[in-house]
């Protein structure tokens, strides 16, 4: 796989030097007002990607809308840009399941509010372009502050859980008439890997670009050097991140099959499960991921390369359940680029059309288990632990793939170089 090529633009209109038609200079990065429902900060997948790819972007030119109760509890997580660039509209959020479905309706009445503050901030701060991210109100009001100042839209679609078919009917509705509008309006669309750009472009016909994770892969390198040695009748498994329903079903199957007590444990060996998580004993026990083999503990991020390069085995889980299934087809666990970095076999279980599982076969960089078997999950975990030549073989495709497709040395220079192109695009009249 190459590394991405952001040189065309959504139209695909180059000219001598590949620069889209009516760029601006090269290395003169645009005036940015990023419309988002959360923010980039060092804290859930979304927020780290997004810290990574703004992350050193000139502070003078860097703005942010979002939701208030998002910028509330990122606060302690060096969130960027500044504080003082960084403008919020009222919120709420009840995390009662169905009292948060009127917190909805609630938000997305502010969507005038929204577009209201978003033309001020663009008018009054020399605004050059628009970036947000699907689906949610904030989403719909950058389409429409682009549709009022004329301004060029950049879109970063990192899943696509709102166009579930079982989505209750008033959020589908919304998302049938304007998720196409907003993508075809749009100066570039990037999506977080190739299969998500497949996915868009065949329901829509936009042309999308792959904006892979990216990570430093020097610090992992260091990570490398830095982590223990091997532990001797122990195998380590370590999973990382967030735990909701897209994991939930197949980690609970790993934890079944680690805390059912084989009465000859193949070659004497003991497996032990670390989840590396923020969530609390109550709520893991809540989702049956506890027991004599599993334990669970907060890892800084600084750490996590230290941590994922002394581990075994890595876990990556992705969901069954076949309600979930376009969740599965359409999004791409930015751990995936962090497992790889590391150094570290990665077991992965997950259905035959996750995005996971198509990128694993498709780079001979992991081990599949592609069905949810106790038996199948358990022999996977016997062989990484045992076979040697595997272990060195998914190793170095693992890296290899690591740099070649997540490196940030390449990924955030392109992706800057995106943002200094800005095609020419003047306010369309309004209709009397």
């Amino acid at each position: 796989m190459e590394p991405p090529d952001f040189g065309a633009n959504r139209r695909g209109e180059l000219d001598y030097t590949g620069a889209p038609m009516g760029s601006k200079a090269p290395n003169e990065l645009a005036r940015l007002l990023l419309v988002w429902n959360h923010v980039p900060c060092k804290t859930t997948g979304a927020g780290i990607i997004m810290r990574r790819l703004f992350q050193g972007y000139p502070a003078e030119k860097l703005w942010l809308l979002t939701s208030s109760v998002v910028a509330h509890s990122v606060a302690s997580f060096d969130p960027i840009p500044p504080l003082d660039r960084q403008h919020t509209v009222f919120q709420v959020f009840f995390p009662h399941r169905y009292v948060d479905r009127l917190a909805e309706i609630l938000n997305a009445m502010m969507l005038p509010v929204m577009v209201w503050r978003g033309i001020r901030l663009a008018r009054k701060n020399g605004i050059e372009a628009l970036f947000t991210v699907p689906w949610n109100a904030l989403f719909v009001a950058a389409y429409f502050i682009h549709r009022f100042t004329g301004l060029p839209l950049f879109v970063y679609i990192m899943d696509d859980p709102a166009g579930m078919p079982s989505q209750p009917a008033w959020k589908a509705i919304f998302y049938r008439l304007l998720m196409p509008k907003i993508l075809r309006s749009a100066s570039r669309v990037w999506c977080v890997s190739s299969y998500t750009c497949e996915e868009f472009e065949r329901r829509y016909s936009v042309r999308c670009e792959p904006l892979w994770p990216p990570v430093e892969i020097e610090e992992f390198r260091k990570g490398r050097e830095e982590a223990a040695g091997p532990s001797s009748g122990t195998v380590r498994i370590v999973y990382t991140g967030a735990i909701y329903d897209a994991q939930i079903d197949a980690l609970q199957n790993l934890v079944q099959v680690l805390n059912f007590r084989d009465p000859a444990p193949h070659g004497g060996k003991q497996f032990h499960l670390t989840l590396c998580t923020s969530l609390p004993n109550r709520t893991l026990e809540r989702m049956a991921l506890t027991g004599p083999a599993v334990r669970s503990q907060h890892v800084r991020l600084q750490d996590m390369p230290r941590v994922l390069a002394e581990a075994d085995i890595l876990f990556l889980p992705y969901t069954f359940k076949a309600q979930l299934e376009h969740v599965a087809r359409t999004s791409f666990p930015s751990k995936i680029a962090e497992y790889l970095s590391a150094g570290t076999p990665i077991l992965v279980h997950a259905p035959p059309y996750a995005t996971a599982t198509r990128f694993f076969r498709d780079h001979g960089c992991g081990y599949v288990v592609d069905r949810p078997d106790a038996q199948a999950l358990r022999q996977a975990l016997h062989t990484l632990s045992e076979d040697a030549d595997l272990r060195r073989k998914l190793i170095t495709h693992g890296l290899e793939v690591a740099k070649r497709t997540f490196d940030q040395q390449q990924i955030i220079p392109a992706f800057r170089q995106a943002l200094s192109q800005l095609p020419r695009r003047m306010p369309e009249p309004r209709k009397r």
